[in-house]
């Protein structure tokens, strides 16, 4: 009787600690606790799990590796500023499901060229703000079709795969914007809705330092320092839209920017804070006819224009040249004779000091 008594309260201890332990891996539906801390074991670094949502979120916990023991059917893995320096073939491995993946504010210096295979379902990756980021030499993405958006900001990227979008089908969007490139060699890829370029060291765009054949509705080459433009490189664009500006560009460099558009489908031409003074004569004369139909000079420092300067531009229905620095004299019904097809015209912004009655009327 005396081992009994003793024996009994053992027992009883036991089965509710067992009860316990059941109820806090109970994966059934009335789980009152599907968002669970894992910081028990110092290993998980205090990662939030929320199961429901198929989410891991591991934020600014000092991780120097991907963590391996997260939800294996994790969908979404936020891994952003933490200390992470290197992405093995092995790290996604244990996660095939994973369709976002944040791993930007880290210190990603190398990527083994299979580190994204498993992910064939990954939609949107970012590497952003990675000092030190290098890439692959080739086939990174090769199993990532499925990718929409792809983040490279920031990271000082001096050089891109040429195959880098050639995996991708259709990209929605491409940032590889504020980086260090100063030449583009993308012969191989697909559609991407908008790549963003900005920022970068883009000084000549030429046969020798400029290959972009993506199919691409806008491309975004703003505060790039362009010395150098070879007409037929614009001309081989497939784009629909262009942004330039950002810095001054010589009237050598916008002729033959205007020249290429000629010569393209380009359908529209931003170009902004780039410190065109003024239109020389026969500037637009090239656009007589082409494919343009909007065009937008946006914050120089337009002071004057001539008569009859836009004259040529028979096809652009929306022009704006709005927000200039300094003062434009005036503006005359006459510099628009011949634009046509013009149904959007906009000059805001820019302090002009008179203008014929007669055409604001119209």
């Amino acid at each position: 009787m005396a081992n009994r008594s003793i024996l009994y309260p053992l027992l009883v201890a036991c089965l509710l600690v067992s009860s316990s332990f059941q109820s806090l891996h109970r994966h059934d539906g009335d789980s009152a606790m599907p968002f669970l801390p894992l910081d028990v074991d110092k290993s998980f670094h205090g990662c939030d799990q929320n199961l429901e949502l198929k989410e891991a979120a591991c934020s600014d916990k000092g991780l120097d590796t991907v963590p391996q023991n997260l939800s294996e059917d994790t969908e979404i893995l936020v891994l952003s500023d933490n200390n992470i320096t290197k992405l093995l073939n092995s790290s996604f491995e244990v996660y095939p499901l994973i369709k976002s993946l944040d791993i930007t504010l880290n210190d990603v210096r190398a990527i083994e060229s299979a580190a994204f295979y498993p992910l064939m379902g990954l939609m949107y990756l970012d590497l952003s703000f990675n000092p030190r980021l290098v890439l692959p030499a080739t086939g990174v993405f090769m199993m990532s079709s499925q990718l929409s958006i792809l983040d490279l900001a920031a990271s000082y990227t001096t050089s891109l795969p040429n195959d880098i979008l050639k995996w991708i089908p259709h990209l929605y969007y491409a940032d590889l914007s504020f980086n260090q490139l100063s030449f583009i060699n993308l012969s191989s890829c697909g559609m991407a809705d908008t790549v963003d370029m900005r920022g970068n060291q883009l000084h000549n765009l030429t046969a020798k330092d400029f290959t972009f054949l993506c199919h691409t509705d806008t491309l975004d080459l703003r505060f790039n320092p362009i010395k150098s433009v070879d007409p037929d490189v614009i001309a081989s664009l497939h784009v629909r839209s262009l942004m330039l500006g950002g810095y001054r560009f010589s009237d050598e460099v916008l002729a033959n920017i205007i020249l290429g558009i000629s010569k393209s489908d380009i359908k529209l031409l931003k170009i902004e804070y780039c410190s065109v003074g003024a239109f020389p004569k026969g500037f637009f004369d090239p656009l007589s006819d082409s494919s343009l139909s909007v065009l937008e000079f946006n914050g120089n420092n337009l002071t004057s224009l001539h008569p009859l300067v836009f004259s040529n531009l028979t096809k652009v229905r929306n022009f704006r040249f709005s927000d200039n620095k300094l003062p434009i004299d005036e503006v005359q019904p006459d510099f628009f004779d011949g634009m046509n097809a013009l149904k959007v015209l906009a000059i805001n912004d820019n302090k002009v000091y008179s203008g014929n009655s007669l055409f604001y009327k119209s």
